[in-house]
């Protein structure tokens, strides 16, 4: 079923996906992500890339996304196959110690880009703001010095200000991010952190097999026993997709479950 991933009808897929449906909004508005999901994978040539190395699981949790969401998803994994061709926005693969013990992580932007407009964009627009005024401000002042034309060095000061600057609080780390990074310690300017939400897979004969999406502890939201107890019922389910799925390695991960 998975080799036809382009061509499955919603009412096909929900036969494994196992959707409920309270009322036509909440069905409506699920076959819509899913038909935008399937038309987004066959553009990124998922199944050349990745083959049948998903589960289910993970599919229906990226059909429960926001677009903007599973485009970083799609992104950061596209890195993970192909490095050498694609760019990663986030943090570098980590192994989970905890609940999903043993499995391998990589963040994705939450919301994808979308909260750069409302952390930055929105704020600049802003012409009485002292954040527009600071940009507008450092332009000037690197016109001063400059021998570039003034559409390029406004291009690198919104890259460094709103993009390299975003990226450098999700943690992403490259020549650019880490001198904006020291530039801002030296000036003692704090620097906030955005954690970013992650996406759980498993490496199996050096290929990765991508299994589930799954959150950070947030104290403002949860405890943090309620939070353990979570992500012990997000690993039992991790496990149970995969005995089904993947039961050429479904006994080696998640041991203690």
């Amino acid at each position: 079923m998975k080799d036809r991933i382009y061509e499955l009808s919603f009412k096909e897929v929900n036969q494994v996906l196992n959707f409920n449906f309270p009322d036509k909004e909440t069905f409506e508005k699920l076959e819509m992500s899913f038909y935008n999901l399937q038309r987004r994978l066959k553009t990124h040539k998922w199944k050349d890339l990745i083959g049948n190395r998903f589960s289910w699981l993970f599919i229906k949790e990226l059909i429960e996304l926001h677009f903007e969401e599973s485009l970083s998803i799609i992104n950061e994994i596209e890195h993970l196959e192909k490095p050498e061709q694609f760019q990663s926005y986030s943090k570098e693969v980590q192994i989970s110690k905890k609940g999903l013990k043993g499995l391998h992580y990589k963040h994705y932007i939450e919301g994808g880009l979308l909260p750069i407009q409302k952390l930055y964009l929105q704020k600049y627009g802003d012409r009485n703001s002292a954040y527009h005024k600071e940009i507008n401000s450092m332009f000037y002042k690197r016109m001063e010095r400059s021998e570039h034309k003034p559409l390029n060095v406004l291009l690198n000061l919104y890259k460094e200000q709103f993009l390299d600057h975003f990226l450098m609080r999700l943690g992403v780390e490259d020549e650019a991010i880490n001198k904006l990074k020291q530039r801002l310690e030296a000036e003692g300017k704090p620097i906030r952190k955005l954690t970013g939400e992650f996406f759980v897979f498993h490496k199996y004969k050096n290929k990765n097999y991508y299994l589930a999406l799954w959150k950070h502890y947030d104290k403002n939201k949860q405890d943090s026993t309620s939070y353990e107890i979570e992500e012990l019922r997000k690993a039992q389910q991790i496990k149970i997709y995969c005995e089904r799925e993947f039961p050429e390695f479904s006994r080696e991960i998640l041991s203690h479950i």
